[in-house]
């Protein structure tokens, strides 16, 4: 009988430990074991250092989403977009910008569908003759 109590005891504090997260004293590294998932050739644990890290670099409206996504082209950037792009399965939004803003496109674009929205009275989308803005 003792032991089936000593049993329920240990389980009931193995629950515990499992609900209440675990903050190390030191946030520089944690050591995470992976069981069953992944297997490091020569070792038994795999150190992952949780770092704060550089902040994510700004996204260049001027250049063709890579891998394919939405692309927000802000007119305010003022691009010159020379470089063909393939967004098929994206669309493409010209947006923002006020008076005098223009964007210059003289290269092969392939997009779902073309939009203008929050652009002001006065900007420029500028197509030139190598242009070609096709809808897939």
């Amino acid at each position: 009988m003792k032991w089936i109590k000593l049993f329920g005891l240990g389980t009931a504090l193995m629950f515990i430990s499992i609900v209440i997260a675990y903050t190390p004293p030191s946030h520089d590294n944690v050591v995470l074991v992976l069981n069953g998932s992944y297997t490091p050739p020569d070792h038994d644990n795999v150190i992952l250092v949780l770092e704060a890290g550089a902040p994510a670099p700004p996204v260049d409206s001027c250049s063709c989403p890579s891998p394919a996504a939405e692309w927000h082209i802000d007119i305010s950037d003022n691009c010159n977009i020379t470089t063909d792009c393939d967004d098929n399965g994206f669309d493409v939004y010209f947006e923002n910008g006020t008076a005098g803003d223009m964007v210059n496109v003289s290269a092969m674009i392939i997009a779902d569908h073309f939009y203008l929205q929050d652009a002001g009275a006065g900007t420029i989308i500028h197509t030139d003759p190598d242009c070609y803005l096709n809808t897939s």
